[in-house]
């Protein structure tokens, strides 16, 4: 005899299994203070207290093999796999004795789908320190002959058929869908004076291109990319009118390395873009595919940003002022051993007292720029001249 249980009563049994949406967890984090400063010491213990209040949530939501593989410690192996992220968190104590700062903390740690959550995606945006964004997006609409690209020299004052009369529709859609997470988009119409480039129709730019024009904006992340709206005719379904799809390719790009953080590809349209005219549907097309786009690479962008923050997170190192090799050596030994949250230290290059270095790091650059500036190794001070969201510029100096 089988036995038939109804589909209501083992949804229940099996969601009673399921772990909770979000979990509630008080813990503490711990950090040196280095050169007499309590506050940043105060800021990386806080930091440390929100990648253990993940840790003990994800704890419960990975399997014990991933725990034990290996020698790899457990807490890095849980962030690296961990669907967790920190929804918001109270401070209830901090305190500096004895040379260490500890912070307690109540945190809600949520498991469900992180863009869905917008108290969350605001906490991943503030604890990244609000990246300013810069798009760098070519639009093309039926009617044109080429995508248009803003930042372009003498696109503003083409005639003909060459730019569309709705050469901001994908960007602005694009903005409007993530504006209520909390992204911070830079004004390019402030900054057209200063982005330029040789080519009169620009519809692939570089990652060279991007890094530059975003320094020059001071953004952290550009996207950058084309979007194409194109209508086939007349719709054989509803004769005198028209239909159109938007085919788009993006990326999201590390203004201060050039690392790509996310892509995107995707043709967009259906039924709903039907209109009189091939150029309203194409507008209709672009404002659903920057919907669209907007949402998938939020998702994206935001899961590989909570991993650094609550993971081992990659950050670039150039090291100027080194008289040889030997005085390298010694620098990448202080990184490894005195300085808290250094996990690993790859040497990329080094060429006439320059080295590039690669670390993997508990934490965020600001926190290791706090421990390293004042620094000495070898009898020269450790002077940082450059710090952002994943690069740091160190100099040496006697």
């Amino acid at each position: 005899m089988t036995l038939q249980i109804p589909i209501a009563l083992a949804a229940a049994l099996f969601a009673a299994d399921a772990p909770p949406a979000v979990q509630e967890v008080e813990v503490t984090g711990e950090a040196a203070v280095v050169g007499g400063d309590e506050g940043a010491a105060l800021e990386q213990a806080k930091e440390a207290a929100l990648r253990d209040a993940v840790a003990q949530v994800a704890g419960t939501l990975v399997s014990s093999d991933t725990l034990t593989a290996g020698n790899i410690l457990v807490s890095d192996r849980i962030y690296a796999h961990s669907a967790g992220y920190v929804k918001k968190y109270e401070l209830l104590d901090k305190k500096v004795e004895d040379g260490t700062a500890t912070v307690k903390i109540r945190a809600s740690v949520g498991t469900a789908k992180l863009d869905e959550d917008l108290e969350a995606v605001r906490a991943i945006l503030d604890r990244k320190d609000k990246p300013r964004t810069v798009l760098l997006i070519a639009e093309q609409n039926g009617g044109a002959t080429e995508p248009f690209a803003w930042w372009s020299r003498g696109q503003k004052k083409a005639q003909g058929p060459l730019v569309s009369m709705d050469l901001g529709t994908f960007e602005n859609g694009f903005i409007a869908a993530l504006q209520k997470y909390g992204w911070n988009f830079v004004d390019h119409d402030a900054l057209e004076g200063k982005l330029k480039v040789d080519r009169p129709v620009t519809t692939d730019l570089s990652n060279a291109d991007a890094i530059q024009f975003g320094k020059l904006a001071s953004a952290d992340l550009a996207i950058v990319g084309t979007v194409v709206a194109q209508s086939p005719g007349q719709s054989e379904m509803a004769p005198g009118m028209f239909a159109a799809h938007a085919n788009l390719s993006l990326r999201a790009v590390n203004c201060d390395n050039g690392a790509i953080v996310d892509t995107v590809n995707m043709t967009v349209g259906d039924i709903t873009t039907l209109d009189a005219s091939a150029e309203n549907a194409g507008v209709k097309a672009l404002r659903m595919a920057a919907k669209r786009a907007a949402l998938q690479m939020q998702q994206e962008i935001l899961a590989r940003w909570g991993a650094d923050l609550n993971g081992t997170a990659s950050i670039t190192m150039k090291v100027t002022g080194l008289p040889n090799r030997r005085v390298l050596k010694s620098f990448e030994g202080v990184l490894g051993s005195a300085v808290r949250g250094v996990r690993a230290v790859h040497e990329q290059s080094y060429d006439s007292g320059e080295a590039a270095l690669q670390l993997d790091v508990l934490g965020n650059p600001q926190m290791l720029a706090d421990q390293l500036d004042g620094k000495n190794v070898k009898g020269m001070a450790i002077n940082v001249r450059h710090v952002s969201a994943n690069e740091l510029d160190i100099q040496l100096a006697r």
